[in-house]
C-alpha cells in the first residue's frame, strides 16, 4: 500500500529563496509516515499499548529540484520489510504531472518507552513490503564522519521549539542545525542535493551539543557531540549542487 498526499507548498515551509527548506522536507516525511502508519494499524496508538514507539535511526534525502512556494507537490511513501528490527520507509516527491522532485529513505527502529532499549517488533505488528515500480533497492545508509578532520563550528543547546513529544530533539531540527552552519548566500548560489543524517544518541533539553564541520569539495560533513562526554550524537552529510540546478522546472 502506498500513501499519497497532494498539497501546495505553504509559505512558512519556504526559505528566503522561495524554495522548500530541507528541514521541512524531513517534516513532511514524518507527517506522511505517521499518517500511513496509523492507517496500517501500526501507528502511535497501537504501539503505546506495547510501551514502545517509533524512532528514526537514519535519513537520506536526494532532491533533484526544490519546489517553490505555492507549487503543488505529491508526497508518496511506502514501507520495506527488513525483518523485525529494521524498518526502512521510502519516499518520493513529484509534481502532479509525475515529474520527479526528489526521493528519500528513512530507517525506523522500535524503542521501549521505559528502558530506552531498541526492541523487536511485537506479535501483531506486521508490515507488508510494497514494491514500487522503478524504486531503487535499499542499500543501507553508512557511517559518515569517521577519520575526517572535523573542526569546531560552534554549539547548540536544545530549546523549546527543538523538543518533540518524545522529549528529545526532533529529526527535522537536526536538519535545521546543519543548514544554520552555512551562510545564507550559499543557499542563494547552490542547494543541498543530498542530505543524510545519522541519529546516534537522543539529545534532550539538558544536552549541549558541540558541532564540527569538514568541507571536501562539494561535500560538507557535520558531526555533533555531547559537550560533556564527547559522545557522538549525530552526523550528517550535505552534497551541494550549483546555482544552475536551482531554477530547473
Amino acid at each position: 500500500m502506498i500513501y499519497k498526499r497532494r498539497f501546495a507548498l505553504p509559505g512558512h515551509e519556504a526559505d528566503f529563496t522561495g524554495r522548500w527548506r530541507p528541514a521541512c522536507v524531513l517534516d513532511e516525511m514524518q507527517r506522511a509516515a505517521e499518517s500511513h502508519s496509523e492507517s496500517l494499524g501500526i501507528g502511535r496508538r497501537m504501539l503505546k499499548g506495547h510501551g514502545i514507539f517509533w524512532v528514526i535511526s537514519r535519513i537520506r534525502v536526494k532532491m533533484k529540484t526544490y519546489p517553490a512556494w505555492g507549487e503543488e507537490i505529491v508526497s508518496a511513501t511506502w514501507p520495506r520489510n527488513m525483518g523485525d528490527r529494521i524498518f526502512p520507509r521510502e519516499y518520493r516527491f513529484t509534481r502532479p504531472d509525475g515529474e520527479l522532485l526528489g526521493e528519500a529513505t528513512a530507517v525506523f527502529l522500535l524503542k521501549h518507552r521505559e528502558t530506552g532499549q531498541i526492541v523487536r517488533a511485537p506479535d501483531g505488528l506486521v508490515i507488508s513490503e510494497t514494491n514500487l515500480r522503478g524504486a531503487a533497492p535499499f542499500l543501507g545508509l553508512g557511517k559518515l564522519t569517521g577519520g575526517r578532520d572535523m573542526r569546531p563550528a560552534g554549539s547548540r543547546r536544545p530549546r523549546y521549539s527543538d523538543i518533540d513529544v518524545n522529549g528529545h530533539v526532533n529529526n527535522q531540527r537536526y536538519a535545521q542545525w546543519v543548514c544554520d552552519l552555512f551562510e545564507p548566500d550559499r543557499f542563494r548560489e547552490s542547494s543541498i542535493e543530498t542530505l543524510q543524517i545519522n541519529f546516534l544518541l537522543e539529545t534532550g533539553p539538558s544536552d549541549s551539543i558541540a558541532l564540527y564541520l569538514c568541507e571536501e569539495g562539494n561535500r560538507s560533513f557535520v558531526c555533533g557531540r555531547r559537550a560533556l562526554t564527547g559522545e557522538k550524537a549525530f552526523e550528517a552529510l550535505c552534497e551541494w549542487n550549483g546555482a544552475d540546478r536551482l531554477n530547473e522546472g
